[in-house]
């Protein structure tokens, strides 16, 4: 074969392989156009899609403000000067009935307090030398107030103090043993007077 039929046969073979490609190209972009979706398509489901977001954006927005006026009215209804005075008035009478409960508990308290006290007092003075005195006893003082609790410190002619229950009576020693008075013991090592010789 000639180089002329070579380059014809060449040829005819790449025409034929471009009209091919062509045409298989042809026919994949024909299946691929139906599923392509338009631009005016995608405007107006974009168009839609905003119009539902905005509506429920409303929506919740409408929600959000009536919730909140009804805690604004719920919270005016409790303000109000009506339910404050209510409120106060309750107070007070609470106040007073805690008022009432506590001066009770006190003066309970008080005369609790008062009783303990005076069993006390009875119980002291059921110990008083005056309730012995009461049962035909006297007690004897000397000069100076001080009672005499044994008769080796009286002397005759001591004055002493005789208390009964219903006053004093004064009186005068006339026997008994003279006091002796007992001289100062000199220590052992309280040696003044020295040695003479």
């Amino acid at each position: 074969r000639t180089h002329e039929q070579r380059l014809d046969d060449l040829g005819e073979r790449l025409e034929l392989a471009i009209r091919n490609g062509f045409q298989l190209r042809r026919q994949q972009t024909e299946g691929l156009a139906p599923r392509l979706r338009s631009p005016r398509q995608l405007l107006a489901d974009s168009t839609e899609r905003l119009r539902r977001e905005s509506a429920a954006l409303q929506n919740v927005s409408a929600q959000l403000i009536r919730t909140a006026r009804e805690r604004s009215y719920s919270v005016g209804i409790r303000l109000s000067s009506e339910q404050i005075g209510r409120q106060i008035r309750r107070s007070a009478d609470d106040l007073s009935e805690l008022d009432r409960r506590s001066k009770g508990a006190v003066a309970q308290r008080c005369k609790d307090g008062q009783g303990a006290w005076q069993r006390l007092g009875d119980l002291l003075e059921s110990y008083s030398f005056e309730r012995v005195l009461e049962r035909g006893y006297s007690v004897v003082f000397d000069t100076a107030g001080d009672p005499i609790t044994a008769s080796n410190g009286l002397a005759p002619q001591d004055s002493v103090e005789l208390r009964f229950s219903d006053g004093t009576a004064n009186a005068v020693i006339t026997s008994g043993k003279p006091v002796r008075k007992k001289r100062p013991s000199v220590k052992a090592s309280d040696r003044r007077q020295g040695n003479l010789l």
